[in-house]
Parts: C-alpha cells; sequence; structure tokens
C-alpha cells in the first residue's frame, strides 16, 4: 500500500486531503507542531514534529518512510504571509525535506505552489505560457522552490509535480476573508463593506482543490499544474450572490473599502492540463459551494459557534 506524508494536514486545505487519500487507497500519515487534532479520522496515523527543525525533518521522514509526499506545511499568517521573512525559512525548510524524501527512496513529490508565482499582467494564466514574475517575496520564495523540485527530478528521477493553487474558499477561512466576512456579517444583520469589486478573479471550493492535489500525487503528472475552476468572476459578483441568497442586499456597501493599489483587473486559471491531463473536474460550482458555506455559517451562528472562522493553516 503507497504511504503518503502529508505535511500542513490539520491546514485549511491538508485537513480535507485525508478522506481523499483513504479512498484512493493510501496509508497517510500527517505531521504537525500541535497534538493529534480531534477531527482526524482514527485510520490517520498523526506524529507531532516541529518542521522548523532540521533534524526533526530526517528523522522524521526515516521513521514514517512514505513512497509519497504531498508538502503543503508553509506559514502563512492571514495578511502578513505575502512579505515575511519566513518565506525563506519556509523554502529552506521544504527543500531540507525533499533531499530526506529521495534518500529514503520516496518515489513522487507534490509540493504546493501559488498562481502568485505568475506575471499576473497576463491574466489569463498558463504553466506552460505565462512568464514568472512574482510581485511578493512569498511568490518568489514559492517559485524558487519550484524550481529547485525540478532540478532535484532531473538529478534524480524522481517523480515530482508542483500545484500552482488559485484562489479558495470554504468552511474554516479567516474571517477576514471575502466569503466569511460577507457571510458572517449579513446573517448579523451588519453592513458588509468591500471594494468596488470590478476585478475578476478564479475561486475554487476547498474540497475540490483537496480532491486535486490527491489526484495530482496519486497520478504520473510532472511539473507545474493549475488547480482553479478556470471561471472568473467579479469579487462583486460574490457578495451580491451572497446578499441574495441570505435575502440582505440592502446591507452590502459595495465599494466602501478602497480597492488595493495595483491590484490586476483579471487572475483566471488555464485549467486545460487539469482536466486534460490529471482529467480532474470539480464537484462543486460557485453555487453549490456558495450554498455549503452559507449553511455552514449558519450552523455556527446559530449553534453558538466560534464568531469567527479560523484559519487552521
Amino acid at each position: 500500500m503507497p504511504r503518503v506524508l502529508v505535511t500542513g494536514l490539520s491546514g485549511f486545505i491538508g485537513r480535507r486531503t485525508a478522506k481523499f487519500f483513504l479512498a484512493s487507497g493510501f496509508e497517510v500519515v500527517g505531521v504537525g507542531r500541535r497534538a493529534r487534532p480531534d477531527w482526524l479520522d482514527e485510520r490517520v496515523q498523526w506524529l507531532s514534529a516541529d518542521l522548523r527543525d532540521q533534524v526533526a525533518i530526517k528523522g522524521l521522514v526515516r521513521r514514517v518512510s512514505p513512497t509519497h509526499c504531498l508538502h503543503l506545511a508553509w506559514d502563512i499568517e492571514q495578511g502578513a504571509y505575502w512579505r515575511a521573512p519566513t518565506n525563506l525559512v519556509w523554502m529552506q525548510l521544504s527543500l531540507e525535506l525533499l533531499a530526506a524524501f529521495v534518500d529514503v527512496g520516496g518515489k513522487r513529490f507534490v509540493g504546493g505552489g501559488t498562481c502568485a508565482e505568475y506575471d499576473w499582467s497576463y491574466g489569463y494564466l498558463s504553466e506552460r505560457l505565462t512568464p514568472r514574475n512574482p510581485r511578493t517575496p512569498f511568490g518568489r520564495c514559492k517559485n524558487a522552490l519550484f524550481e529547485a523540485l525540478m532540478a532535484y527530478s532531473d538529478m534524480t528521477g524522481l517523480s515530482a509535480a508542483w500545484a500552482r493553487i488559485f484562489f479558495l474558499y470554504g468552511p474554516g477561512e479567516a474571517r477576514t476573508r471575502l466569503f466569511p466576512h460577507v457571510i458572517f456579517n449579513l446573517l448579523a444583520g451588519r453592513a458588509a463593506q468591500t471594494s468596488n469589486g470590478t476585478q475578476l478573479r478564479d475561486f475554487m471550493y476547498v474540497d475540490d482543490v483537496a480532491a486535486a492535489l490527491v489526484a495530482l500525487v496519486a497520478s504520473d503528472v510532472s511539473g507545474a499544474i493549475n488547480i482553479g475552476s478556470g471561471e472568473p468572476i467579479a469579487v462583486r459578483a460574490i457578495a451580491e450572490k451572497i446578499g441574495a441568497v441570505l435575502g440582505r442586499s440592502d446591507l452590502l456597501k459595495i465599494g466602501a473599502r478602497a480597492q488595493q493599489e495595483g491590484e490586476p483587473p483579471l487572475v483566471v486559471a488555464d485549467v486545460r492540463r487539469l482536466r486534460e491531463e490529471l482529467g480532474f473536474m470539480p464537484r462543486f460550482n460557485l453555487d453549490a459551494g456558495l450554498a455549503a458555506m452559507i449553511e455552514d455559517c449558519r450552523s455556527l451562528v446559530v449553534g453558538g459557534g466560534p464568531a469567527e472562522y479560523v484559519d487552521a493553516g
């Protein structure tokens, strides 16, 4: 049975990969600094370890001896990670993890990348055609790690792929993000302020992102592959959809917040590799994903749950 080591398994995306890995016949081992999460499937092995410790990384990989690795762990503190010095730390630690994985005979390594590696001025972003010219340290470090992974693959014969994840949403997001910000405010009868929202973005439901990552790990597709819906939608249209579903469009204050300087008008994934080579199709369209998220938020409000979502990354 193939054994996959998943770093960042307790995070926003990672926690959703376990069920898909189990359904695909993998033995799953998760690793994190915290104690075993209460919600984790009993079939998943959990190891508490600090991936910021290079010695711990080598010992962990030797102990697990995985055939596959999905590397999602990275410091992504909301609003701060774009320019945080920890991006350099995680780039170095990721290389240590990769080397340790190869040393124990690991066969396939998939890393979690970002659409921020691309030059966003092109709008429609293709793995094979669009230049990579990241504007932030986060994007630069992810891009550098991608190049290193591909070099490692060339040198060692390691099967390797890189998932460039676009924008995502779903239960568990930090409350400051667009979807929960609008939903929770409208449920509470408060005004939800957004920018003018003319920018077009590519959003994918988090369960579909997780399923696509698992499909990529289980495949032999190599190189970079976009993980997105391929369908651009205006940010303001999302807020308007939420307002219409909740019957509180009157509380939407679109344009009340200033648009961030330098916001590109269009960021959308070319998903031909995802569809044709990986053979992946998402289960959730925007309406279905939005309905699931609203229901989850409503259950928290009605059930006296937490006042805000907390990103577990």
